[in-house]
């Protein structure tokens, strides 16, 4: 059995075409077995150092729950993160 490394950070405004790809994201994370997460990010117009930041804050909050295997990680708009489970 082979895992995906499938690891998308999206920081769109989310249109209805960006929700369109990340769909698009999903369904390739479906057509595998495995896969190793998705992070989808719903926070648009950062500034300059705040994507930075940003990710320091996915990347200790993914050491904490230490498996993102067949999951969804959402960081709303708010900065709240929320696991969830994705397809597989």
């Amino acid at each position: 059995m082979r895992i995906s490394k499938l690891l998308a950070l999206v920081f769109p405004t989310l249109t209805d075409e960006d929700l369109h790809l990340f769909d698009d994201f999903v369904k390739l994370a479906a057509a595998r077995e495995i896969h190793a997460g998705i992070v989808l990010v719903e926070r648009g117009g950062l500034l300059r150092d705040e994507p930075i930041a940003l990710v320091r804050e996915v990347a200790a909050a993914l050491a904490v729950h230490s498996a993102t295997i067949n999951e969804l990680l959402r960081v709303a708009a708010d900065g709240s993160m929320t696991f969830e489970a994705s397809p597989s």
